[in-house]
């Protein structure tokens, strides 16, 4: 029959649709509900974070899938958890992505909901947004009065209050400066006006370059 549903083309990574029975619905390409499809395609797979359906005549339908993309991993007595950039919880993401190449979070807190938790995905992200890919953190740490970011051979200390993707970009700033001069301090406290470096065990002023981009 003409128009009638024979082949369902899935573009992206066919292991984000984990469960298949909205894909049974549609059985003529003109006349099924392309909305109802893909609100159901969503509430089901909790690994797609969106999806487009584009009709292929005389038979087909073409679905691109996107990713609900993971950016941290917590690690708990129960199991592995990953986390996309709003610090929620991804469902069935370990049966699919490989921990290893996942950024850690340390935190006390719930592995979902909580705000420090919430921060730290975006801190997690914001490194993502950067131009200069090579500079990424190993470990995200939820202190009770800051994050601590290890990265680069050294820690940083980042404030929960403000624009956490501005701070996570000024201290991509300082980590490059620290590349070109070959050396870094110990840990570095964005937590101030103006970024604080630790070295030796004592406090020292920022680097000439590091001071004229903060002004």
């Amino acid at each position: 029959m003409i128009f009638t549903v024979r082949t369902i083309t899935i573009v992206g990574n066919e292991q984000l649709i984990t469960n298949q029975s909205p894909l049974t619905a549609p059985t003529n390409i003109l006349y099924f509900n392309k909305k109802k499809l893909h609100d159901e395609v969503l509430r089901l797979n909790p690994l797609v974070l969106d999806v487009d359906i584009q009709r292929v005549f005389p038979n087909g339908l073409s679905i691109t899938l996107t990713p609900r993309t993971p950016v941290l991993l917590i690690s708990t007595d129960t199991g592995d958890f990953f986390l996309d950039k709003h610090g929620e919880i991804i469902p069935g993401a370990s049966t699919v992505y490989d921990r290893s190449s996942y950024v850690q979070i340390a935190c006390n807190q719930n592995v979902a909901g909580g705000e420090q938790v919430k921060i730290a995905a975006a801190a997690a992200y914001a490194f993502t947004l950067q131009n200069y890919p090579e500079i990424q953190p190993q470990l995200f740490t939820c202190a009770h009065d800051r994050l601590i970011i290890a990265v680069e051979e050294l820690v940083a200390y980042v404030p929960y209050e403000g624009d956490i993707e501005a701070t996570v970009s000024s201290l991509h700033f300082l980590l490059k400066q620290f590349r070109i001069e070959g050396q870094h301090p110990k840990a570095v406290d964005l937590r101030f006006e103006k970024p604080v470096l630790i070295t030796d065990w004592y406090v020292s002023a920022s680097p000439s370059t590091a001071a004229a981009e903060a002004e």
